[in-house]
């Protein structure tokens, strides 16, 4: 049995036939849907994703994340502005 090892720094298209998205994959004939295959690190490539999964690792002593509280204060953010744009 042949072994492969591929790194990814393309398309979301390259993407998800690495990690083996069954929508993907099930129309190459070339992949054995019932072979071994392992991903040990998919890391997206935007940095606005990276930062978003960090936020969500920091919690706070209540239990909130970075990311929650960020995504809060741009609601309130947003409905203000709204709200000013309305008058």
């Amino acid at each position: 049995m042949g072994v492969t090892i591929s790194t990814h720094n393309g398309s979301a298209v390259r993407r998800e036939h690495n990690i083996r998205n069954e929508k993907v994959v099930s129309k190459e004939p070339h992949i054995d849907p019932n072979g071994i295959h392992e991903t040990w690190i998919d890391e997206p490539t935007k940095e606005r994703d990276r930062m978003r999964r960090y936020m969500d690792s920091l919690q706070f002593n209540d239990g909130t994340t970075a990311l929650e509280r960020f995504e809060e204060q741009e609601q309130q953010l947003h409905q203000k502005l709204n709200r000013d744009l309305q008058r």
